[in-house]
């Protein structure tokens, strides 16, 4: 039995760490694979007593002192698995996600996503096979035709998209540098990936001053799953607001934080509106 996790980072800024439960009667012999944007693999093998539970703080394994990378955890038992990051050795920042059961899934569906203003985007992408996955990123604007981008996510690896940056290489993508925007990120070859999203809200004088981190739909007519959401004291998240999850750059941040107002996160997106983004 597997569980998915497709982002994933440490360093001096980003730190990541498992929960890992076994809420069955017997013994748990898990297999922790974390899959490094180069191809590379790092492995952690544990037994998990029955109904305990244990966490493995990523930065502390040979290997991933300072990586990006996607995990699989494997075990005999169906297991529980839950990410956490943070950022900032201050601690201000965090957003944490549920493993992803899902193994056979092509397509993947976002509908938040934002780079105007101070906010940065990404998707996260993971490919867990033994072959090349051809993926095909559909974005939708507010209006106009879609744009789309093909990549190519190498073998047992993390794949990295920062939306804002997309039009630096490929000039028909300069409109997501600035934009509200939606995402299909498809398998074009039918190798399974699993894709998630991250968004970041850049606050003055501090870099990922909140942030939120959410698995896509593989269904559009399924409900988004529902998402922590943590930021700074200073800045505010609500379940449907700009900030599900925020991607990444790197300058770090670590703090729990509270949970948001949709009010406040919808005069912030008006109020952005009105501004020019400022550039980085």
């Amino acid at each position: 039995m597997i569980t998915y996790l497709a982002e994933g980072a440490t360093g001096t800024f980003f730190d990541t760490r498992l929960a890992i439960a076994n809420p069955t009667q017997a013994p748990a012999l898990v297999l922790t694979r974390f899959q490094k944007g180069d191809g590379t693999t790092i492995r952690d093998y544990r037994v998990l007593p029955p109904m305990q539970r244990t966490t493995i703080d990523v930065e502390g394994l040979g290997g991933l002192e300072a990586a990006e990378f996607s995990t699989l955890v494997e075990a005999d038992v169906q297991v529980v698995v839950d990410r956490t990051m943070t950022w900032d050795q201050t601690g201000y920042g965090s957003h944490a996600e549920r493993g992803i059961l899902t193994r056979t899934a092509t397509k993947w569906y976002f509908a938040e996503g934002a780079t105007f203003f101070n906010f940065n985007l990404f998707y996260l992408i993971q490919n867990p096979n033994t072959q090349t996955a051809q993926v095909r990123v559909t974005y939708l604007l507010p209006s106009g035709n879609p744009l789309v981008k093909d990549y190519v996510v190498t073998p047992q690896s993390r794949f990295n998209i920062w939306v804002d940056n997309e039009g630096l290489t490929d000039p028909a993508l300069a409109p997501l540098a600035n934009a509200e925007l939606s995402a299909i990120i498809e398998s074009t070859n039918g190798v399974p990936i699993i894709a998630e999203r991250a968004m970041y809200l850049d606050q003055p004088g501090r870099a990922l001053g909140a942030g939120h981190e959410s698995a896509g739909v593989t269904d559009p007519r399924a409900s988004l799953p529902p998402t922590a959401c943590r930021s700074s004291s200073s800045a505010r998240c609500g379940g449907r607001d700009r900030h599900r999850r925020h991607g990444r750059r790197r300058t770090t941040a670590r703090a729990k934080s509270r949970p948001a107002r949709a009010g406040r996160l919808r005069r912030v997106k008006s109020a952005a509106r009105v501004r020019r983004r400022p550039t980085c």
